[in-house]
């Protein structure tokens, strides 16, 4: 009789426990990206339809897998807030975390940057009927896709602290080019 006594307690003391853990969190910010992603690698796949080949499909496909993997990427993220599981990425020795506010205020400017020239090069693709220069034209505008996708990318791994892999990309310093010192100039080359 004590056995079932003892297993009773355990078992309300158990179930009153499971009762008071937190509600799983969740980040509706993150859905919400969530969702624009899905919403934009539709209109990718819809717009890969259109070409049989050739460069312009191949930039189009490029925009969707970049839009895919950071789909993955936030959904990896929202499943780790879902079952409280922490996750740290450590790049080259080195602990990725979210960038300030005053990193991504930066990373938002470049983002409309480059959103604003995409829609610029849609606008001058769509004036033209056809020929070398609407081709040319649907190139600058699936290539500023393609950076804007990257952007995108880049600044959801800032915001949530996840390694995405970016040289180049995860230091905001904007670093001139260096000149070797034993350049020619124009006249010395002649």
């Amino acid at each position: 009789m004590r056995l079932i006594n003892k297993f009773m307690l355990v078992l309300i003391l158990g179930v009153s426990i499971a009762g008071c853990t937190p509600e799983p969190v969740t980040d509706k910010a993150l859905d919400s990206a969530i969702s624009s992603l899905n919403q934009r690698i539709k209109e990718a796949k819809a717009d890969a339809i259109q070409y049989s080949g050739g460069l312009l499909k191949v930039q189009i496909e490029l925009r969707q897998s970049i839009l895919q993997t950071t789909k993955a990427m936030l959904e990896q993220k929202r499943e780790s807030l879902l079952r409280m599981i922490s996750l740290n990425y450590t790049v080259n020795g080195a602990k990725a975390v979210p960038a300030t506010k005053d990193e991504l205020a930066t990373i938002e400017q470049d983002l409309i940057s480059a959103r604003e020239k995409a829609s610029k090069a849609n606008a001058e693709a769509n004036k033209y009927s056809g020929g070398l220069i609407k081709a040319m034209a649907l190139s600058a505008a699936a290539t500023a896709s393609v950076t804007e996708a990257m952007l995108e990318q880049h600044y959801y791994a800032r915001k949530y602290g996840i390694s995405a892999m970016m040289n180049g990309l995860n230091s905001l310093e904007r670093k001139k080019p260096t000149v070797p010192e034993d350049e020619l100039t124009t006249e010395e080359a002649l």
